[in-house]
């Protein structure tokens, strides 16, 4: 039986069921990560492979979107694709946070960003430090994240200049909770953020200091990154992601956008969008001009295939 050489991970998750706090609920993100599932089928991925650790294919939804099942999945796919090379794309729909580091905490962007999973969080030092090290160089990997602070859950290399914007959004998340200004205030509301409180962050690192230790702690020697990425986000480090009436709304620009895009070059064929990442990306954020929410495309490592057409296998 021939690897697979183009293998989908679609992770969301509406409801977080954490042991130590309750998060709002949110209520399209499962239908965001199946939509996604079905754009990778249609452009020609693996998307009923199953992975060995977990022995599901690569759509966990809900109570399967622990902690756990993800990165074994994400660990699997690399073991995968590490003979034949290819591509992953992992897609997260859910919870988003962040938390500003102290001094001697000091990431580049002067703070770490998370997806909040079923019942834990991976924070962005994991990737950093085990996750993308485990991809080899002949892989390529496609990340996307419509959640809160998307612009940094999947790396923390970035360089940032904007501390005055971290204290900024910490003083403006204190006054809001000061003014009960949560989420759990808008529960009707389209626009529904998908973010989780610093207090309820602060109450699951808390909780379960050996999971965080493991997450940050650098190895020795520490592991290199050699895989090429593309990582697509709904908005910037300090920003919310909002949830709209049948997706989140970056999930459903990035839909419409590559509905209207790809076709089959030949009958029966695997989709392929018309045009390049760079240009399916200010497409969608054609579509967010009036919004205070701005995707993001972040290419990091070599070669940059910005220019390659959206999920194209080859």
């Amino acid at each position: 039986m021939a690897a697979p050489q183009a293998l989908s991970i679609n992770v969301g998750l509406n409801q977080v069921t954490s042991n130590v706090f309750q998060a709002d609920p949110l209520f399209r993100c499962e239908d965001d990560a199946t939509a996604m599932r079905d754009l990778a089928k249609a452009a020609g991925f693996d998307v009923d492979f199953v992975f060995p650790t977990t022995g599901k294919p690569g759509l966990l939804l809900g109570q399967d979107a622990t902690l756990a099942n993800v990165t074994a999945t994400i660990e699997d796919a690399a073991e995968a694709l590490k003979l034949e090379g290819g591509i992953l794309l992992f897609t997260f729909a859910g919870h988003g946070t962040f938390r500003v580091l102290e001094p001697d905490q000091s990431e580049p962007d002067g703070q770490d960003e998370t997806i909040v999973l079923t019942d834990h969080m991976l924070l962005d030092n994991a990737w950093k430090n085990d996750l993308w090290p485990q991809f080899g160089a002949n892989v390529r990997a496609v990340a996307i994240a419509d959640c809160c602070n998307s612009g940094g859950v999947f790396t923390s290399l970035r360089m940032f200049a904007g501390r005055l914007l971290h204290s900024l959004q910490r003083s403006m998340n204190a006054a809001a909770g000061m003014l009960g200004l949560h989420a759990a205030l808008f529960n009707f509301a389209p626009d529904r953020i998908r973010s989780i409180s610093q207090a309820q962050r602060r109450i699951e690192l808390e909780s379960f200091p050996e999971i965080y230790a493991e997450q940050t702690a650098v190895p020795s020697p520490p592991k290199s990154i050699v895989v090429p990425r593309i990582m697509l986000a709904a908005c910037g480090e300090n920003e919310n992601a909002k949830e709209g009436p049948t997706h989140g709304r970056f999930t459903e620009a990035l839909l419409s956008v590559w509905q209207a895009g790809a076709a089959s070059p030949v009958p029966g064929a695997s989709l392929v969008f018309h045009n390049t990442y760079a240009k399916f990306m200010d497409e969608i954020k054609s579509k967010f001009s009036q919004s205070s929410q701005h995707p993001q495309l972040i290419s990091e490592g070599q070669p940059d295939f910005t220019n390659q057409h959206p999920f194209s296998i080859k």
